[in-house]
């Protein structure tokens, strides 16, 4: 996830938040670039609660001064406080003259990478890359994006025995939550939405092909896995027993994904 340390925006963060305006016109099939960006932010609190603010106007001519041009560009970064940092979240865009509805870039996980991807590759000194693998840039890319969140750590221990059931239910219900990201972040990463469970680049034996036809992302914000048997029932991924959730996930995480 791409953050904001405070409400002193670095020039990092400004490579970041110009960047990400970038992307949400590419997108939106947009021929427009914005010239010398100007970015405020501050942090209101409203009822105790902290809300950033980040505003940036920007014009897309360079021969009329901005405070002249009637090109200006409105851009709101709509994101939360977590702790002293600005998580972003997404980038709503804004000209009365040019846009007949203001245009919204949501910052998913993919957009996350292309981002921090075209921010790296612009950094200054360029530094000599080393040979690398496109699975082993992509995996580096997902690992930076969630470096800094508290809940993620490969390493975290498993306990040793549960107590009770709801030690065992609590641990189960947190388990699928992850397995359930991991499958969406996997899908979206890749373009793939629906995985059939006898696809031919599943690396691991297949043991649920017999049962279950396919995968797919599911939703309006696209944040649900659903489960299509070959029978033609539907199944919600979270509601599935565990033993199922763990296996889709590894028989799904073992294709390797073509960038």
């Amino acid at each position: 996830m791409i953050k904001i340390k405070d409400s002193h925006i670095t020039p990092k963060d400004i490579d970041i938040l110009n960047t990400a305006v970038h992307e949400a016109f590419k997108e939106a099939n947009m021929d427009v670039e914005l010239h010398d960006i100007r970015w405020r932010c501050q942090i209101l609190t409203i009822d105790n609660s902290k809300i950033p603010v980040i505003i940036g106007q920007g014009c897309n001519t360079e021969e009329n001064p901005f405070w002249l041009t009637r090109n200006v560009y409105t851009i709101a970064v709509k994101g939360s406080c977590v702790d002293s940092d600005i998580q972003l979240e997404s980038i709503v865009i804004d000209n009365p003259e040019k846009l007949d509805t203001p245009l919204v870039y949501q910052l998913s996980p993919l957009h996350e990478m292309y981002i921090l991807a075209a921010v790296e590759s612009s950094e200054e000194p360029r530094q000599k890359r080393e040979p690398h693998s496109q699975l082993s840039a992509c995996s580096k890319l997902i690992q930076e994006m969630y470096n800094d969140d508290p809940d993620y750590d490969s390493n975290m221990p498993v306990p040793k025995v549960f107590f009770s059931k709801l030690d065992f239910d609590t641990y189960m219900s947190n388990l699928s939550v992850t397995l359930e990201e991991s499958i969406l972040l996997w899908m979206e990463s890749t373009g793939r939405l629906s995985v059939n469970m006898d696809d031919e680049d599943i690396l691991v034996p297949t043991i649920l092909k017999n049962n279950i036809k396919r995968v797919y992302m599911h939703g309006a914000a696209r944040n649900q896995v659903r489960v299509e048997l070959h029978n033609g029932d539907i199944h919600e991924f979270r509601n599935m027993s565990a033993a199922v959730q763990v296996e889709i996930c590894n028989e799904i995480l073992s294709i390797l994904p073509v960038i």
